[in-house]
């Protein structure tokens, strides 16, 4: 426990130097929750939190959108009545046509027949049915798949953030947290330091000078554990927010260590990531977005063929020149477009070249992000090594100079010294952990491969 404790204090004050520590919210604490284990705390985000959820809701508009786009290859049918009332019925007359007649015998009536009454209904249902339409059809199908896909990649993107988010304010409650038990450790050995230099001084074997020395460090010992306890507390606070929990998170999964058949093979890595990362299939999708789009502009080039269809409903008010129904087939071509197709085709080229410059830049910005993840991994990993061999030595140092106190062979500088020494030890045991565990984290979104991070914590 006295390792693990050990790995918080260096890194808060560590963080607190470069500003890292007053990023974090301070809020008063409202009760304290259950113990929460890494993986709760992931599901929690996965399930509730805003922006995943948002882009859930985003998928399923894409979704619905793809499942319109099916229907575009039905005929459009539609049904239409209207009532007409005319100023006078539509009548044909035959006098002229019957004065031309010879043999007539004069004075006949007016001849004549009414073709439209006055008033009358139409009814009919027409159906027309794309047959041809210069893949415009087919394009737009397709880019509705695609952009689901779009979408779903997309989510993958914000789970993965979020994912590295949850593990830089998960783990900084276990740097706090071992950096408090560190600091704690510190407070007791100062203080019974400080009582048996009082002792001693009682005794007449260290002068009041050494035994003020003691006093001193006990003090600071105090500070020290009193603002790793308000860090701890601000840490605690700030996963709470994060999760959006009331009152003040405990945690249960504590810094892993590395795990010794850890893969860190860059060159494998940036396959990975070349193949899953969210961002770079997203653009991917892009181009094949681009790709029709251009298809769908030279469509609007192209003649549309189409099968039309027409029924009337109402017959009784039908003219001599008014079928019931007909049937045929169309060609429409605009020959003059003010929409200026040709422009329209090389603008959708253009779009198809910019999306390909973005996914070859971004593809190296995310091998280097990869590369440089690896290195970072792979320093913490040296650095924790190291430390841990340290650890013995000044633990020891200490047991010595402790004993050399009580005998009146060392000073109570030495021993203060030697205690800041596994103090310091300690803590940036813990940071190096920390800085391990937001790497690999960091690499593993990277490769758009978060599953794989829940290794180091069975791990350990």
């Amino acid at each position: 426990m006295f390792r693990r404790a050990g790995d918080l204090l260096l890194y808060r004050i560590w963080a607190y130097c470069f500003g890292i520590g007053s990023c974090i919210i301070s809020m008063f604490a409202v009760g304290v929750l259950s113990a929460l284990t890494f993986y709760d705390a992931w599901e929690t985000v996965r399930q509730e939190h805003g922006s995943i959820r948002a882009v859930e809701f985003e998928r399923l508009r894409y979704e619905r959108l793809r499942a319109a786009s099916r229907s575009l290859l039905l005929p459009q049918i539609n049904v239409e009545a209207k009532f007409t009332r005319l100023d006078d019925p539509i009548r044909i007359d035959l006098d002229p046509i019957l004065g031309l007649l010879p043999g007539l015998p004069p004075g006949l009536p007016p001849l004549g027949v009414t073709v439209q009454e006055q008033e009358f209904w139409k009814a009919n249902v027409t159906a027309v049915w794309p047959l041809y339409t210069g893949g415009r059809i087919t394009a737009g199908r397709t880019a509705a798949v695609l952009e689901l896909e779009a979408a779903e990649e997309k989510g993958r993107w914000t789970t993965n953030e979020l994912h590295s988010m949850l593990v830089k304010r998960y783990f900084a409650v276990a740097l706090a947290q071992q950096v408090n038990e560190t600091m704690q450790i510190s407070l007791d050995g100062s203080r019974q330091h400080r009582d048996q230099a009082l002792r001693l001084q009682e005794e007449g074997l260290i002068s009041y000078a050494e035994r003020l020395h003691a006093e001193v460090a006990f003090t600071e010992a105090e500070r020290a554990a009193r603002h790793s306890a308000r860090q701890l507390e601000m840490a605690r606070t700030a996963l709470s927010l994060f999760l959006n929990r009331e009152g003040v998170t405990e945690i249960a999964t504590l810094l892993p260590e590395p795990a010794e058949d850890l893969n860190l093979d860059a060159a494998g890595l940036r396959n990975l990531a070349r193949r899953q990362h969210p961002i770079l299939n997203t653009l991917a999708i892009n181009q094949r977005l681009a790709e029709e789009g251009t298809r769908a502009e030279r469509g609007r080039m192209q003649p549309e063929v189409f099968a039309f269809g027409k029924r009337e409903m109402v017959t009784s008010d039908l003219t001599l020149l008014e079928p019931k129904w007909a049937v045929g087939i169309g060609v429409n071509l605009a020959l003059l477009d003010r929409s200026d197709r040709v422009n329209r085709v090389r603008a959708a080229r253009l779009r198809e070249r910019q999306v390909e410059a973005l996914y070859e830049q971004l593809q190296r910005d995310i091998e280097t992000l990869v590369e440089n993840s690896v290195l970072e991994v792979e320093q913490a990993i040296d650095q924790l090594r190291t430390l841990d061999s340290m650890v013995s030595l000044v633990q020891e140092n200490l047991r010595v100079r402790e004993r050399a106190f009580a005998e009146g062979l060392a000073t109570s500088m030495e021993v203060v010294d030697a205690r800041i020494g596994v103090a310091r030890v300690e803590t940036a045991r813990a940071a190096a952990r920390y800085q391990f565990t937001v790497n690999y984290a960091i690499l593993m979104e990277s490769i758009g491969s978060i599953e794989n991070f829940n290794h180091i914590l069975d791990h350990r």
